[in-house]
């Protein structure tokens, strides 16, 4: 909590991080005349009803749970200057799934939270989400994107086929030769990897590409050909004398099972378990998630006083609405504001220094707020 600048009767901001332990994340406070508290979620971090994450003690771990977490705390928190409660305005703060549970709170449980601020908020839950790859393939190189697009195609169309041979000629590309292996995945530092695949002797491919041929070589022992897709999949991560061992270093792992307090990924998984376009990612993964669209208004969201900011290049914002094809209203009472960037972008100062799109977006819900909380007066709960 940072009340350093509040005055008597200023609002008080509340956030929380969704699927995180909230521990190191002070720097999302703010030095406007504002009280702001970060709330841990639920099942995450130490915040814990019980001391594991059993199945058993999950059962207290929905999304309505998560609501009325928010709804109580706004309500009966003892803070350390006056609490609301009718006597300040509250302004509700998210990003990505935590913005979206601020979206879901102000549809569920309305009065409670004067105002909204929502970035990337992926208020609707959508099973198989392939277009969370769609501004990837869009926004990078588009060489890269030809190559990889056609080695996904050809593992892919071996999946499909039954190719036990061939599956195993490439597992042995990647040195991946344990029984459960797959076909390993890197989601980080992207451009390293285009670079690790597209630059060869000082020369950039095309627009399209080196071509599959070049970019995946089955039989070739990995490392040896420095610019196969396994290579370049890989180098950008590790030293060249590690990625061998790395990819051998088969160790069945037991995130999903640990039931001590502080798992994120079982609890994580845990609130959506009930429940495509491009290829630069395998179409044989068919993720699940929960309906929770009709409990929470998803798409269709029509609540008072929510600024919405979203990013262009941001793979979430399929689930925004923002969504390509969506055309959603853009009001005073709901603005909906984009950047040319990526996933919660303006949810940092500093972004908007360095991006004058996302200036913009932060400066227009800095506006709004003032307008919005000049029209706020006590009233009982």
């Amino acid at each position: 909590m940072n009340w350093q600048f509040y005055k008597s009767g200023d609002p008080i901001m509340l956030m929380t991080l969704g699927e995180v332990n909230a521990y190191g994340y002070e720097f999302f406070m703010t030095n406007h005349n504002i009280n702001a508290t970060l709330l841990e979620y639920r099942f995450f971090g130490y915040s814990n009803p019980y001391d594991n994450v059993t199945a058993q003690s999950l059962a207290l771990l929905t999304i309505q749970q998560a609501i009325d977490d928010l709804v109580y705390f706004a309500t009966t928190a003892d803070l350390l200057m006056p609490r609301g409660g009718g006597q300040a305005p509250w302004i509700l703060v998210g990003g990505s799934y935590s913005g979206a549970l601020a979206s879901y709170t102000m549809v569920n449980k309305p009065r409670i939270f004067w105002a909204g601020y929502l970035s990337s908020a992926t208020v609707e839950t959508i099973t198989d989400y392939y277009d969370y790859l769609t501004p990837v393939r869009e926004y990078m190189p588009q060489n890269c994107s030809f190559d990889v697009q056609a080695v996904i195609a050809y593992l892919d169309g071996m999946y499909v086929a039954n190719d036990t041979a061939g599956i195993q000629a490439l597992q042995a590309v990647f040195s991946l030769n344990h029984v459960g292996d797959s076909l390993p995945h890197v989601s980080s530092m992207f451009y390293r990897f285009c670079d690790a695949l597209e630059v060869k002797d000082g020369v950039n491919a095309g627009s399209e590409g080196w071509g599959l041929g070049n970019v995946i070589t089955p039989g070739v022992i990995f490392g040896t050909q420095p610019y196969t897709y396994s290579r370049g999949l890989m180098s950008f991560a590790l030293p060249d004398g590690e990625v061998r061992t790395c990819l051998r270093s088969f160790v069945p792992t037991d995130i999903w099972t640990n039931v001590t307090v502080d798992n994120p990924n079982r609890s994580w998984l845990w609130i959506w378990a009930p429940e495509g376009q491009s290829a630069i990612v395998s179409r044989i993964i068919q993720p699940s998630f929960m309906e929770i669209n009709i409990m929470c208004a998803g798409w269709s969201v029509n609540a008072l006083r929510i600024f919405l900011a979203n990013g262009l290049r941001d793979r979430w914002r399929g689930g925004t609405v923002s969504a390509d094809g969506l055309n959603k209203p853009n009001t005073t009472s709901m603005p909906i504001y984009m950047s040319d960037a990526f996933y919660t972008s303006d949810m940092m100062t500093y972004n908007g220094i360095i991006n004058p799109t996302i200036a913009v977006v932060q400066e227009a819900g800095l506006i709004y707020m003032k307008e919005w909380l000049a029209e706020w007066k006590p009233f009982a709960l």
